[in-house]
Protein backbone atom coordinates (compact mmCIF):
# COMPACT_ATOMS: atom_id res chain seq x y z
CA UNK A 1 0.00 0.00 0.00
CA UNK A 2 1.35 3.18 -0.61
CA UNK A 3 1.56 5.78 2.12
CA UNK A 4 0.01 8.98 1.72
CA UNK A 5 2.82 11.53 1.17
CA UNK A 6 3.96 9.03 -1.54
CA UNK A 7 0.66 9.05 -3.31
CA UNK A 8 0.35 12.56 -3.44
CA UNK A 9 4.04 13.41 -4.59
CA UNK A 10 3.52 11.02 -7.37
CA UNK A 11 0.40 12.65 -8.41
CA UNK A 12 2.33 15.75 -8.14
CA UNK A 13 5.31 13.90 -10.48
CA UNK A 14 2.42 13.02 -12.71
CA UNK A 15 0.44 16.28 -13.22
CA UNK A 16 3.93 17.87 -13.76
CA UNK A 17 4.62 15.94 -16.53
CA UNK A 18 1.32 16.43 -18.23
CA UNK A 19 2.10 20.01 -17.83
CA UNK A 20 5.51 19.20 -20.01
CA UNK A 21 3.41 17.07 -22.01
CA UNK A 22 0.99 19.99 -23.20
CA UNK A 23 3.99 22.59 -23.50
CA UNK A 24 5.95 20.23 -26.08
CA UNK A 25 2.20 19.65 -27.53
CA UNK A 26 2.00 23.57 -28.15
CA UNK A 27 5.89 23.99 -28.87
CA UNK A 28 5.40 21.10 -31.55
CA UNK A 29 2.04 23.05 -32.92
CA UNK A 30 3.99 26.80 -33.02
CA UNK A 31 6.97 25.24 -34.66
CA UNK A 32 5.12 23.33 -37.05
CA UNK A 33 3.62 27.08 -38.18
CA UNK A 34 6.35 28.77 -38.53
CA UNK A 35 7.90 25.74 -41.01
CA UNK A 36 4.51 26.42 -42.42
CA UNK A 37 5.26 29.86 -43.16
CA UNK A 38 8.81 29.68 -44.00
CA UNK A 39 7.74 27.28 -46.94
CA UNK A 40 4.70 29.71 -48.22
CA UNK A 41 7.34 32.29 -48.12
CA UNK A 42 9.97 30.34 -50.07
CA UNK A 43 7.21 28.90 -52.66
CA UNK A 44 5.69 32.98 -53.29
CA UNK A 45 9.86 34.46 -53.81
CA UNK A 46 10.45 34.44 -57.19
CA UNK A 47 12.67 31.94 -58.86
CA UNK A 48 15.92 34.12 -59.61
CA UNK A 49 19.28 33.47 -60.12
CA UNK A 50 21.37 34.12 -56.92
CA UNK A 51 23.29 37.09 -58.89
CA UNK A 52 20.71 38.85 -58.60
CA UNK A 53 18.74 38.72 -55.72
CA UNK A 54 19.35 41.75 -53.20
CA UNK A 55 21.49 41.20 -49.93
CA UNK A 56 18.25 41.35 -47.98
CA UNK A 57 16.66 38.82 -49.95
CA UNK A 58 20.19 36.53 -49.41
CA UNK A 59 19.84 37.24 -45.94
CA UNK A 60 16.09 36.04 -46.30
CA UNK A 61 16.84 32.82 -47.71
CA UNK A 62 19.63 32.18 -44.55
CA UNK A 63 17.57 33.32 -42.03
CA UNK A 64 15.08 30.88 -43.73
CA UNK A 65 17.50 28.10 -43.88
CA UNK A 66 18.26 28.75 -40.04
CA UNK A 67 14.77 28.47 -39.05
CA UNK A 68 13.66 25.43 -40.96
CA UNK A 69 16.97 23.61 -39.51
CA UNK A 70 15.91 24.39 -36.48
CA UNK A 71 12.43 24.05 -35.77
CA UNK A 72 12.90 20.21 -37.74
CA UNK A 73 15.57 19.56 -34.85
CA UNK A 74 12.93 20.55 -32.36
CA UNK A 75 10.57 18.36 -33.72
CA UNK A 76 12.48 15.23 -34.36
CA UNK A 77 13.67 16.14 -30.91
CA UNK A 78 10.25 16.01 -29.67
CA UNK A 79 9.07 13.30 -31.51
CA UNK A 80 11.84 11.55 -29.61
CA UNK A 81 9.89 12.31 -26.52
CA UNK A 82 6.39 10.64 -27.59
CA UNK A 83 5.54 7.15 -26.62
CA UNK A 84 5.20 4.63 -29.41
CA UNK A 85 3.96 1.14 -29.25
CA UNK A 86 5.12 0.39 -25.65
CA UNK A 87 2.77 1.73 -22.65
CA UNK A 88 4.14 -0.11 -20.24
CA UNK A 89 5.01 2.06 -16.81
CA UNK A 90 8.58 1.16 -17.32
CA UNK A 91 8.21 2.46 -21.11
CA UNK A 92 6.88 5.87 -19.18
CA UNK A 93 8.91 6.77 -16.67
CA UNK A 94 12.00 6.13 -19.31
CA UNK A 95 10.21 8.96 -21.55
CA UNK A 96 9.63 11.28 -18.95
CA UNK A 97 13.28 10.88 -17.60
CA UNK A 98 14.27 11.81 -20.72
CA UNK A 99 12.09 14.40 -21.45
CA UNK A 100 13.64 16.41 -18.38
CA UNK A 101 17.00 15.80 -19.29
CA UNK A 102 16.02 17.53 -22.86
CA UNK A 103 14.05 20.08 -21.54
CA UNK A 104 17.18 22.66 -21.36
CA UNK A 105 17.83 21.72 -24.93
CA UNK A 106 14.75 22.36 -26.14
CA UNK A 107 13.95 25.34 -24.66
CA UNK A 108 17.72 26.50 -26.12
CA UNK A 109 16.50 25.50 -29.15
CA UNK A 110 13.47 27.48 -28.82
CA UNK A 111 14.73 30.86 -27.79
CA UNK A 112 17.18 30.60 -30.89
CA UNK A 113 14.29 29.82 -33.03
CA UNK A 114 12.36 32.45 -31.81
CA UNK A 115 15.46 34.97 -32.45
CA UNK A 116 15.60 33.78 -36.07
CA UNK A 117 11.79 34.73 -36.47
CA UNK A 118 12.27 37.65 -34.89
CA UNK A 119 15.32 38.57 -37.30
CA UNK A 120 13.44 36.93 -39.69
CA UNK A 121 10.32 39.63 -39.73
CA UNK A 122 13.19 42.42 -39.24
CA UNK A 123 14.52 41.54 -42.47
CA UNK A 124 10.63 41.07 -44.37
CA UNK A 125 10.05 44.30 -42.81
CA UNK A 126 12.73 46.16 -44.31
CA UNK A 127 12.23 44.52 -47.60
CA UNK A 128 9.18 46.47 -47.86
CA UNK A 129 9.77 49.79 -47.85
Amino acid sequence: MIEPLTAIALAGNVVQFSGALEEDLETEIVTTRILQSIEELENGREQAHECSKTANERRLVEIAEACTEIAKDILRRLDKLKLQGSRSVWASISKALRAVWTRDELNALTRRLKAYVSELDTTILISLK
